[in-house]
């Protein structure tokens, strides 16, 4: 069996061997994607099982950075791909599902409505940017061409500078080859690595 996110490989792929066709961000979280995988595969018992240690050990990830983020605090995932800066949802990769939904943070407002109840993604321009800013920032450059200057210009602003997230140090920038997937291994890791970054950066 070839589970495919794309439907061109769908159509090549499907001549040659069973193929499942699942749209990247079908399923709204990891939890519903491995019971529709579980009932794939006939393994009902085997993907609960994997779900109710996933769910076990993101609420022991959730007491582990109590008073790392504050109550009233919000989180945000950014990242900058060309000369492009976008903001992400809870279920566009990027880790975005250990963030909203495994530790529970909270996105600011403007992320809320604008991209995670809409498409998962959001092009912000440098002006923008403080309407879209969280009082902590998790960001990930995809290196293109243009890009390196554009990090540059960015990080010289006055408008970067002034963030509440770069003044109190609370901006994490993390490699897109740790964050870019969304299955359920990929998720594990990353609840491990969103945790640690989190600690190791906000150690008192």
């Amino acid at each position: 069996l070839i589970i495919v996110y794309l439907e061109d490989q769908y159509k090549q792929l499907s001549k040659i061997a069973p193929t499942v066709f699942i749209p990247f961000g079908h399923y709204k979280n990891i939890q519903e994607e491995m019971r529709v995988f579980g009932e794939l595969f006939g393994k009902q018992k085997e993907a609960e099982q994997w779900i109710q240690q996933f769910d076990k050990k993101a609420a022991a990830a959730r007491e582990k950075i109590k008073g790392v983020i504050g109550e009233n605090e919000t989180v945000g995932i950014y990242k900058l791909q060309g000369k492009d800066f976008y903001a992400i949802g809870d279920n566009f990769g990027h880790a975005g599902q250990i963030i909203y939904n495994a530790l529970q943070l909270t996105p600011p407002e403007k992320i809320k409505q604008e991209v995670i109840q809409g498409p998962q993604w959001k092009l912000i321009s440098l002006e923008a940017l403080p309407d879209y800013a969280a009082d902590h920032m998790f960001w990930t450059v995809y290196k293109m061409d243009g890009t390196e200057q554009a990090e540059k210009e960015l990080k010289n602003s006055a408008i970067w500078k002034n963030l509440n997230a770069v003044k109190n140090h609370h901006v994490y920038e993390m490699k897109i080859e740790d964050i870019w997937f969304s299955d359920a291994i990929s998720l594990e890791h990353q609840l491990d690595l969103v945790v640690d970054t989190l600690l190791s950066a906000n150690q008192k």
